[in-house]
């Protein structure tokens, strides 16, 4: 693989759409790897054959829609990081921009075969409640919010009762979740709902402050994520800074959620958009 001191070579190094981390897993809908990418897979050959093998009108998403046919009859698949597979990466932008809104596209399709398997955004209801009170900025919204998390917290507390379990364990059960559902939120709003979010964003100026928070913190956790994986691993490239990955990560999430809305709108189908929201 030619190596390129190019910006967009440099990001894709550390966040290629066909990397799903170091850390093995097992593939399931919804999960943190819900799917492997068909570039280095190993099958039975009889189970390929079992489920009719890829489906040869998807023009993308064809692996996804193969790994969840594959888990609803049953077999069991594990993400392996193991082995290094490369490839030269579309690195001029033009390209780039245009393949990233091609694996945007591949929502909808998807949503139309696994209309339960697809949902941009898996929150609790009490999350995100606390997050849009606390988003809209009043004083009461804010306590609002706050009686919400400690509503949330109790509720954690009875699930986790036992003897070994202190107040410590719960608030840090509670705290995660609240922050784990802020970047989801903050994720979903840069990528899959950004038309929405950019209209919101004109229409009212509290919103913008919101917008420009959650475009920031996603883009920086992400890099500090990335950073992380990339100082544990042998890669030759030249590292990407924060403000460059922050940039290109918003790029490529606009492409994206374009070719995603594409999508909806060519399929006439909006199942790729609905969140589930969990109580």
């Amino acid at each position: 693989m030619a190596q390129s001191e190019n910006l967009v070579a440099r990001y894709e190094a550390v966040r290629s759409s066909l990397d799903l981390g170091l850390r093995e897993a097992p593939v399931l809908p919804h999960s943190p790897v819900s799917y492997v990418p068909s570039a280095a897979i190993i099958c039975r050959a009889a189970t390929l054959r079992d489920v009719g093998g890829f489906d040869e009108t998807l023009h993308s998403g064809e692996d996804v829609d193969l790994c969840w046919r594959l888990i609803e009859g049953g077999a069991r698949l594990r993400y392996e990081p193991i082995a290094l597979v490369a490839h030269d990466h579309r690195t001029q932008l033009r390209d780039w921009i245009a393949r990233k809104a091609f694996y945007g596209g591949s929502a909808a399709p998807l949503s139309v075969r696994h209309p339960d398997k697809t949902a941009p955004l898996v929150i609790s209801g009490w999350a995100l409640t606390a997050w849009i009170l606390m988003s809209l900025g009043t004083g009461l919204c804010r306590l609002a919010s706050l009686v919400i998390a400690v509503a949330t917290g109790r509720r954690i507390a009875r699930t986790m009762r036992s003897a070994d379990t202190t107040l410590w364990d719960v608030l840090v059960v509670a705290t995660r979740g609240l922050w784990s559902a802020a970047l989801q939120l903050a994720s979903a709003m840069c990528r899959h709902y950004w038309p929405v979010t950019l209209i919101a964003a004109l229409l009212f100026r509290r919103c913008r402050r919101v917008v420009l928070v959650a475009a920031i913190v996603d883009g920086v956790v992400d890099w500090l994520r990335r950073k992380e994986a990339r100082d544990g691993d042998d890669g030759d490239s030249e590292p990407i800074g924060v403000l460059t990955y922050v940039i290109l990560k918003r790029v490529d999430d606009l492409a994206y959620g374009l070719g995603l809305w594409y999508g909806v709108v060519r399929e006439r189908n909006i199942g790729a958009l609905k969140p589930q929201i969990r109580a």
